[in-house]
């Protein structure tokens, strides 16, 4: 039906080019269409891997933060024996007397 509007307005002979014409308008038309609703889903996936980008983030982040707490707790604890051990070595405790008498 459109074919034989087309050929009653522009004749037969410039039918084939307006036909052509009108395909290539239809096939822009969906390209345009298909490409608009690709785009408007790519904003709503790229929001939806955004979301789970920054749950995973937060989620290492937390375990490494963990992981880095127990290392300084550890540490600490080290040191404190340490400071312990010092403290009730008697030759530590000599050699201190020694220095506060040689400066004293």
């Amino acid at each position: 039906m459109l074919n034989q509007v087309i050929c009653q307005q522009f004749g037969k002979g410039k039918f084939h080019l307006v036909r052509i014409s009108i395909l290539y308008s239809f096939k822009k038309a969906c390209r345009y269409s298909d490409l608009h609703n690709l785009l408007r889903q790519l904003s709503t996936k790229l929001t939806e891997l955004s979301g789970s980008v920054d749950q995973e983030f937060l989620s290492s982040y937390r375990v490494h933060m963990l992981s880095i707490q127990m290392e300084i707790k550890n540490l600490k604890l080290e040191v404190e024996k340490g400071e312990a051990a010092l403290k009730s070595d008697g030759t530590v405790a000599k050699l201190e007397t020694e220095v506060k008498w040689f400066v004293g």
